[in-house]
């Protein structure tokens, strides 16, 4: 898991995710963005807290059939 931790910061840092990338905005959620990682299959959610450079991780997992958005949906 620790390779699928390091692949998931280094898009954080490189896409910098602190701005809110409009693109990135899950549906029916207002303050939640997803970050994926094509090439090993991993979803990431993330909520942003108030606005604040504060990132709370929702779930994260392969994207089966979109297991890991129907996991943070019930989070």
């Amino acid at each position: 898991m620790s390779h699928v931790f390091e692949s998931l910061w280094a898009e954080i840092v490189r896409k910098k995710i602190f701005h809110f990338v409009p693109s990135a905005k899950l549906s029916g959620h207002p303050d939640r963005y997803k970050i994926k990682l094509r090439s090993i299959g991993y979803r990431l959610v993330y909520e942003v807290l108030d606005g604040r450079l504060v990132v709370l991780v929702v779930a994260v997992g392969k994207r089966d059939k979109n297991a890991v958005y129907k996991a943070a949906e019930g989070r």
